[in-house]
């Protein structure tokens, strides 16, 4: 009966983290209250729902992105993996080495993410070449396919080698992409076409990306992912300033600032402030009518009114 609760309670974290059910909002907070309420009833021995237990409550962490939940991920995730071990179950283990590598982008230490990532690669390659019809281990991979496309998001290329690495990345995610459809995974493969957009974004091809963040934005929209469209509405934004629309930009950043409000997301706030610097700068510099200054005015406000309700952060490599 405990591990039945426990998995109940996984199940309902699960739910509120990725987005919504029967028309009600979550927010990431509730899905961790959720969540160690399933580690509480948890019993000992139970070791595939402890690996998903702490793969789930990573995840949620991952996208609120402060420092005490990172810290919190990570110490589930090496308690888990040694637990798992222990039992007996080194690829349950393995397992782990996504969510590990992923908490460790956000904490600003890409170099250990690639390391936790090829090693995965190397595991679930070898797995799937022993057991070709392995799902759990296509969907690792698709997940450490898709995790080492967004580093070259994180991590600046060697001079003259930056279309090498968004070639790469791009690559990547392609593959993330192919075996997301196969199996049928569509939040997933939505998350996959917003790594694509911000890739070609970066590349200069402005009509590839818009094309991918579209296509993210209408599975996102008919999946209830609040999280993945205010990531991929930030996305858009970026793209459009980069355009010089620069109230469109402001209007789909104030879309992006409410989402991560109602999730409760301040990493994604974060990442919103970041937006806004670039596009009161753009404006500074090509000055247009009182119609976009009162949008940047009105998105300032309602960001400072959001990151006072969920605490303000500073990303890595800014400065406080």
């Amino acid at each position: 009966r405990a591990l039945l609760a426990a998995q109940l309670w996984l199940e309902r974290g699960r739910l509120q983290w990725q987005g919504t059910v029967a028309g009600a909002a979550f927010t990431l907070d509730e899905a961790l209250e959720s969540l160690e309420a399933a580690r509480r009833l948890l019993p000992e021995g139970a070791a595939q729902v402890l690996g998903e237990l702490a793969t789930v409550t990573a995840g949620v962490c991952y996208d609120r992105g402060d420092m005490a939940s990172l810290e919190r991920a990570l110490e589930q995730l090496t308690e888990a993996s040694r637990t798992l071990l222990e039992q007996g179950e080194p690829m349950a283990a393995a397992r782990l080495l996504n969510e590990q590598g992923a908490v460790w982008v956000r904490l600003g230490d890409p170099v250990r993410a690639s390391h936790l990532l090829t090693r995965a690669r190397e595991l679930f390659g070898d797995r799937l070449l022993d057991s070709p019809d392995d799902l759990a281990a296509w969907l690792e991979m698709a997940e450490t396919e898709h995790l080492l496309a967004r580093l070259p998001l994180h991590v600046p290329p060697r001079p003259g080698r930056e279309r090498e690495a968004l070639a790469l990345g791009l690559e990547h995610a392609q593959g993330a992409e192919r075996t997301y459809r196969r199996l049928g995974r569509q939040r997933e493969m939505a998350r996959v076409w917003e790594t694509q957009g911000r890739l070609e974004m970066t590349g200069g091809r402005a009509q590839a990306a818009r094309r991918h963040f579209a296509e993210a934005l209408k599975l996102q929209k008919a999946q209830g992912d609040m999280t993945g469209l205010a990531r991929t509405t930030a996305a858009l934004a970026d793209l459009l300033a980069g355009e010089g629309d620069l109230e469109a930009a402001a209007q789909v950043l104030g879309d992006s600032v409410a989402l991560n409000r109602e999730k409760g997301s301040p990493i994604g706030l974060a990442f919103n402030r970041r937006a806004l610097a670039g596009l009161l700068t753009a404006a500074r510099r090509h000055p247009a009518g009182g119609g976009l200054q009162d949008a940047l005015r009105q998105v300032e406000a309602r960001l400072g009114e959001a990151e006072e309700l969920l605490g303000r952060l500073v990303l890595p490599g800014e400065a406080d």
